[in-house]
């Protein structure tokens, strides 16, 4: 009734207020092509949105413009390849694909291209999160990969605390707590 859904479950009972909303569709995607790739990781920069499609590479739309563009383009031999994305504590976008690193630095338009080390051409990345300026883990379906893009030095973790599940899991994400702490999200749990 007048917009208000009441609901009830093992908390407790709640009410909502239901209010027309405008939703906007953005990098629209026909359901028939819907298997052949999906979109991961958004990332807000400014007025424009970021997205990561397996299938065509990084996306770039102004968040109230109604066109959407690529902003960099995959490779052939990348697609279905898992890109991740991130925009990172100087405000460089990465983006990862297989064998190959994008990068858009802060007030730049273009983005430019460099090859990984062959040592990661077999993961699929879901996630990359930087830990320090030049220090980041990449959640693969292997594992967490320590990456250090200086030295271009990559460690897969082998162990963590005598359990192995962070050196064998799929990495679905990693994220930091209020409190600075690191939290990763993968199929072990």
């Amino acid at each position: 009734n007048n917009g208000r859904i009441w609901m009830g479950n093992d908390f407790g009972l709640y009410m909502l207020s239901i209010k027309r909303n405008k939703f906007r569709k953005y990098f629209y995607q026909d359901i028939k092509i819907f298997n052949l790739n999906s979109y991961r990781n958004i990332v807000v920069d400014k007025d424009n949105l970021y997205t990561a499609n397996e299938a065509k590479g990084i996306m770039q739309t102004g968040i109230n413009k109604s066109k959407s563009k690529y902003a960099a383009f995959l490779k052939p031999t990348e697609i279905r390849s898992f890109v991740t994305l991130i925009k990172t504590h100087e405000g460089t976008l990465f983006g990862l694909s297989k064998g190959y690193m994008y990068s858009l630095e802060k007030n730049n338009n273009k983005w430019s291209l460099f090859s990984l080390p062959k040592d990661l051409y077999n993961y699929r990345y879901w996630k990359i999160y930087q830990v320090t300026k030049d220090s980041f883990l990449l959640g693969t379906n292997t594992g967490l990969v320590w990456v250090n893009i200086n030295t271009n030095i990559f460690s897969p973790f082998t162990k963590y605390n005598h359990y192995y599940e962070l050196a064998q899991a799929l990495v679905l994400d990693i994220l930091a707590d209020r409190n600075g702490q690191e939290w990763i999200c993968s199929n072990t749990g």
